[in-house]
């Protein structure tokens, strides 16, 4: 049986430019993904037809080019094959589904608050002041980019919804947050109170029809009826085993 130092769950970007690094330091280590081809969200494949070659998931690597860890891995990425195209104007677009422009990001800030303003001139503005105050404090940021932006949020104890929606103003922002404000009620103590409750009535529901299901269909096998006891217990029995197939396909254990 092989023995490694490390082994590593997953073979995505994450699971990969760990395995690297650790791999740079001396540590023996294996990487274990259960799909036919590694890459994660850095992956291309063909999906469609064949020759025809698709980026799934990150078509642009824009804070990654500021990791200092990056930085002395690429050299040996570039030998097995990584080559960056950098563009001369637009960095990323964002279509919209709806039938407008999308927004597109561009190296000029400019151009990227007229992409926004097409759809909100309020959000143009606060756009270019969030770029503004950004340009005040980027060299230390890039120089101590560790945190996500996700953490870094939550260790300034904001919602991340909260600190988007101040930042945007569109008129159609609700619709952003709907769901996340659906996820945000039902962990609510009213909701768990209600859910609570809503799942006894339930179950004594289910109870009552269980036991009389006997009285309504009575089996009968040649001449002896199956007894009540053993027609109730079936249904228990069969929802015991309907409820554990549904919470295990849910992940709940």
């Amino acid at each position: 049986m092989a023995v490694f130092d490390v082994v590593v769950a997953g073979g995505g970007v994450n699971g990969l430019a760990c395995a690297a690094m650790l791999a740079r330091e001396g540590l023996s280590v294996c990487v274990v993904e259960r799909n036919p081809w590694v890459g994660g969200g850095a992956v291309t494949r063909e999906v469609t037809l064949p020759g025809f070659k698709h980026d799934l998931y990150g078509s642009s690597h824009v804070w990654i080019q500021c990791n200092a860890d990056f930085k002395a891995l690429q050299p040996e990425l570039e030998r097995y094959g990584l080559k960056y195209l950098y563009p001369d104007d637009h960095i990323t677009g964002h279509p919209d589904k709806s039938g407008g422009p999308g927004i597109i990001i561009y190296k000029s800030i400019d151009k990227t608050c007229e992409s926004i303003a097409w759809y909100s001139r309020a959000d143009a503005a606060r756009y270019r002041k969030v770029y503004d105050d950004f340009a005040l404090v980027k060299d230390g940021s890039l120089q101590r980019l560790e945190h996500t932006a996700s953490e870094f949020l939550r260790l300034s104890g904001r919602a991340r919804n909260d600190f988007v929606k101040e930042l945007i103003a569109n008129e159609n922002e609700d619709e952003l947050f709907n769901f996340g404000a659906f996820l945000e009620a039902l962990q609510s103590p009213t909701s768990i109170g209600f859910h609570v409750i809503a799942l006894g009535f339930a179950i004594y529901h289910s109870v009552t029809w269980f036991n009389l299901t006997p009285k309504a269909l009575p089996l009968q096998i040649g001449e002896a009826f199956v007894p009540d006891a053993a027609i109730a217990g079936a249904h228990f029995a069969a929802w015991a085993v309907l409820t554990a197939a549904v919470l295990y396909l849910a992940g709940a254990f």
